[in-house]
């Protein structure tokens, strides 16, 4: 199977996943060369023109998802009292 690229904007931050064989292979940042087209927002207010930036800050707990999504500490089910 192809390797498929997933985007999750998450709270954490924005990244791209990275997911072969049904399972988690890579966790990165959306960051995009100056060279991309990519579609972005542009503001104008005032005479000055505003854009989006080309990379993003992500919380360290998103770059860890991998690690906690297969875990073996990992809560599988939901815990009953």
């Amino acid at each position: 199977m192809t390797e498929q690229i997933f985007t999750s904007c998450t709270q954490g931050g924005p990244v791209f996943v990275y997911v072969k064989d049904g399972r988690i292979v890579r966790v990165r940042p959306l960051a995009f060369d100056e060279r991309e087209e990519v579609p972005t927002w542009t503001i104008e207010a005032r005479g000055k023109t505003y854009a989006a930036p080309r990379r993003v800050a992500v919380a360290p707990y998103v770059l860890a998802q991998k690690a906690r999504t297969y875990a073996e500490s990992r809560i599988r089910y939901p815990l009953k009292r």
